[in-house]
C-alpha cells in the first residue's frame, strides 16, 4: 500500500493495491471516518486481499463519524436481505453471459 490516512472527513483513500503487471488500483474508504485498525498482515501477505476478502483480506476498519451513523446503520442489510441480493446478483450475471 502507499499509505493510510486517518483522518476524519471526506472519504480518504486507504490504499493502493499494486500488482505484479503493474496496474495499480486506489482503494477508497467506503464511508467517512477514522481509520481504527489497519490489517498489518498484508504487508507480508497480500495474497490475502484476494484468496480471504471475506475475512483476513480485509485492508482496515473505520469507525464512521457519529453525525452519520444512524444513516450507514439503517442502510446495512440483514441476513435475508443479503441472501437475496445475492441471488438476484447470481441471476443477473447468467443473463449477462448467456447462460
Amino acid at each position: 500500500s502507499s499509505g493510510i490516512n486517518a483522518e476524519y472527513g471526506e472519504r480518504c483513500k486507504l490504499c493502493v493495491v499494486s500488482c505484479r503487471d503493474g496496474t495499480t488500483y486506489p482503494v477508497q474508504a467506503c464511508i467517512r471516518g477514522k481509520i481504527i485498525e489497519v490489517n498489518q498482515r498484508l504487508k507480508s501477505q497480500p495474497t490475502l486481499l484476494t484468496s480471504h476478502w471475506d475475512s483476513d483480506g480485509y485492508i482496515a476498519v473505520l469507525q464512521p463519524n457519529k453525525s452519520e451513523e444512524k444513516m450507514i446503520l439503517s442502510k446495512l442489510l440483514n441476513k435475508e436481505q443479503y441472501q437475496e441480493h445475492l441471488q438476484c446478483s447470481h441471476q443477473a450475471k447468467r443473463q449477462c453471459v448467456g447462460e
